[in-house]
């Protein structure tokens, strides 16, 4: 799924350079929920994921559940750093829109 994912954002990201829309672009991902840590999809032998070490897994309120990475690339508007705080998704609304003006 990583290696996906990569070869995915590589195509998009050089189909903005090559339309030259990528300085002016902002790239945002980000996931809805922890993995869960039974069978998925429910009711069905599946896969589970690992949320170590966050207890807790989708669809419960532990850490496991709520908490997960985002990523955001934005060349004209953000400078390059890494944030360990916390935001909330309503936080992503009022951030897009002020880049946006």
């Amino acid at each position: 799924m990583v290696t996906a994912m990569d070869d995915a954002i590589g195509n998009v990201t050089a189909a903005l350079k090559l339309s030259n829309l990528y300085d002016n672009s902002v790239i945002v991902f980000f996931s809805d929920n922890g993995g869960p840590i039974q069978g998925w999809p429910p009711l069905q032998k599946g896969y589970g994921a690992n949320n170590w070490p966050l207890r807790g897994s989708k669809l419960t309120m532990w850490e496991g559940g709520t908490r997960t990475v985002a990523f955001a690339h934005a060349p004209q508007y953000l400078s390059p750093r890494m944030s360990t705080n916390w935001m909330h998704v309503t936080d992503w609304f009022p951030t897009l829109l002020s880049i946006a003006g």
